[in-house]
């Protein structure tokens, strides 16, 4: 049974009352993105560089029984801690406040008028399911992350915790990190798919000192992350031979491989948090998916000719699994003109090396931090590290944060061309006013099924000094670097303000996976943390459709709305009822709309009864997809649904 959205050009969530196009090459005003030269680089030569730190022993630490559980109240996880996690490198803050003083007279200031309320649901025309997810409130940030199985059940991680979701938003299990690991104080999560040996790998981190630091490594035993985990933990203490002591690991990020896991970890001193350098995890995949011991390699990535703070691995943009080795990209935190390209050249039980390539691209810089509407407090935008990079069609295709020329930050798309180096990169500026971070991307096409597509989404977080609280917002990029206008998958309902500081943490990163069952039209989805009138963060997962000329209904607006008005089941695939109640019998129209907005079936005209009313209608005879039901009464609408048959 294909529960699957169709998210062709016509089957798209509906948004707002006039028509919306997303081309494929829209023409944007010219202020609003840059495309770059191309810049060859002949003489990027592969050099041997870095240290195999040994092979070292893993044996399965437990095996972890997921359950349904309570749903977990908010505020489950603990602030405190998280200070400390993802230290940003005295030269960034050294720059931070001389930018942030440049750019002080843009933020917002008493009198300014705020945004007027938004509806808190995502009105693009290119978002598909959407529902609030893992809703902790007193973690910050709450560094999202997210996969989904060929079944369509989402595995959405946090620093609160881990949570397992039906496509459309039923939840399967809620678990906190110390439940589902046994360890306090877990950060940095991160979990990806891989298509192939259909299994979910999830990282994360516990502890902030070398005598408690250690990667925990989750695997599933299965499709069902409902099945059995595995769970093989990597304590820095019994590590200090390879990482050296004294050291704790923050950061993780996750490559994967025909044969091998990929693992890179920021090392920072216990003496004042201080950036050592990364380290690379090579573990052998086969072995740990069935929970067996296994050996295993550590790399020393070296800081020279420059230190990155992050080495970001490429897996595969499809299926998840490069071929033989991985890719890695990194950037100057600070900015610059470069890039390193690291690559472990074998499999773990071959003879790898690592290597590195520096190529030039388009000078990047650092950002200010972000305005917010109603407050002076500014969001942390930290650096410019590539934290989010993919591999495709003999490409690695990666995102950063950069600076306008007024020092506002925006998105930064780069491609590298791996026959000869060459690099090509667009910035996307969105408005001059907003502030865009944290940026994730994914391959948005369906070239791997032979269509003309090559395009990216950008997924990234969005906010301004007057007009948009912290939300969340995806853009498309095609092949010649002509960018989309930008959509927003959920908007802000309120500024940040954790802390009594003038700063507020942001990121540290979102989540974003592709969808690797093979189909007509891509399907990204997408987690990321927008800002509610609480002040506080909230977790919105969403499925980001195709593209092409679209019209919406999301926003239409209601008047006296109707009493606990619902339709079931949903997703239907014979018959659908419309349950609603109404104090007093009016003429009552229920109509049926596609995506276009045509009405597709008559439901009911007439006068309904005072009190509870079910209107059954039958939807067998109609194309699977995404529908509106809209009631009307006198003219207006009082109710209006989102519809799936299947």
């Amino acid at each position: 049974m294909n529960r699957h959205l169709p998210l062709t050009a016509g089957i798209v969530l509906l948004a707002q009352l006039h028509t919306h196009r997303l081309p494929a090459q829209a023409q944007l005003p010219p202020h609003e993105y840059e495309v770059h030269p191309e810049l060859l680089n002949p003489d990027a030569l592969e050099q041997p560089t870095g240290v195999l730190a040994g092979p070292a022993q893993a044996i399965l630490d437990r095996r972890i029984q997921p359950s349904m559980l309570g749903v977990q109240e908010e505020g489950r996880a603990d602030l405190r801690y998280l200070g400390k996690v993802n230290p940003v490198p005295s030269a960034v803050d050294s720059l931070k406040r001389i930018l942030n003083e440049a750019t002080e007279h843009l933020g917002w200031r008493e009198g300014m008028p705020l945004p007027e309320p938004v509806d808190p649901k995502a009105t693009s025309p290119s978002v598909g399911f959407s529902f609030d997810a893992n809703t902790l409130t007193t973690v910050t940030p709450p560094d999202n992350g997210l996969a989904i199985n060929d079944q369509d059940v989402l595995v959405s991680v946090n620093n609160g915790g881990l949570r397992m979701y039906r496509y459309d938003g039923t939840l399967l299990a809620d678990h906190t990190w110390h439940g589902f690991t046994g360890f306090a104080q877990c950060f940095d999560p991160r979990v990806i798919y891989d298509a192939e040996a259909d299994r979910f790998v999830i990282t994360v981190l516990s502890g902030t000192h070398s005598s408690t630091s250690r990667l925990l490594l989750l695997l599933s035993s299965s499709i069902d992350p409902m099945a059995p985990w595995h769970m093989y933990d990597f304590p820095a203490s019994q590590l200090t031979q390879h990482i050296g002591s004294g050291n704790w690991m923050d950061f993780p990020a996750v490559g994967l491989s025909d044969k091998d896991l990929f693992v890179s970890v920021n090392l920072f001193s216990n003496n004042n948090d201080i950036f050592q350098r990364s380290v690379i995890f090579q573990v052998p995949h086969g072995p740990a998916y069935a929970g067996g011991a296994f050996t295993y390699l550590i790399w020393s990535v070296p800081t020279s000719p420059f230190s990155g703070y992050h080495v970001t691995p490429a897996p595969n943009g499809w299926s998840g699994r490069f071929g033989t080795g991985q890719y890695f990209v990194e950037s100057r935190h600070t900015g610059g003109g470069q890039l390193r390209v690291l690559r472990i050249t074998d499999h773990s039980n071959g003879s790898p090396q690592l290597t590195q390539q520096l190529v030039n691209v388009t000078g990047y810089s650092l950002p200010a931090d972000a305005h917010q509407p109603g407050s002076i407090k500014r969001l942390k935008v930290n650096s410019c590290a590539m934290q989010n990079v993919f591999h495709l069609d003999g490409h690695l295709h990666g995102v950063l944060t950069t600076a306008s020329n007024a020092s506002i930050a925006k998105v930064r798309y780069i491609r590298i061309r791996l026959s000869n180096m060459s690099t090509f990169s667009t910035t996307f500026h969105s408005s001059a006013e907003n502030s865009l971070a944290y940026p994730c991307v994914m391959p948005y096409s369906n070239y791997a099924q032979g269509g003309p597509d090559r395009n990216v989404i950008v997924g990234m977080l969005s906010s301004n000094a007057t007009t948009m609280y912290p939300s969340i917002r995806v853009v498309n990029c095609d092949d010649a670097g002509t960018w989309s206008n930008s959509v927003t998958v959920k908007a802000g309902q309120g500024h940040i303000a954790y802390t009594t500081n003038s700063t507020q943490r942001w990121g540290d990163y979102i989540g974003m996976c592709r969808e690797h069952t093979a189909s007509d039209e891509p399907r990204v989805w997408i987690a990321g943390a927008y800002g509610t009138s609480s002040h506080v963060y909230r977790t919105c997962i969403a499925q980001i459709g195709a593209m092409g000329p679209m019209t919406g209904l999301d926003d239409l607006p209601h008047e006296e709305p109707l009493t606990e008005a619902h339709v079931h089941p949903n997703p239907a695939s014979e018959r659908a009822v419309f349950e609603f109640i109404v104090e007093e019998a009016r003429p009552t129209q229920v109509i049926l709309l596609d995506p276009h907005g045509r009405m597709v079936r008559d439901v009911f005209a007439g006068l309904p009864r005072a009190g509870r009313n079910q209107i059954a209608f039958d939807v067998s005879d109609l194309p699977a997809g995404l529908y509106l039901i809209c009631s009307l009464m006198d003219g207006a609408v009082q109710h209006s649904e989102r519809i799936v048959v299947q």
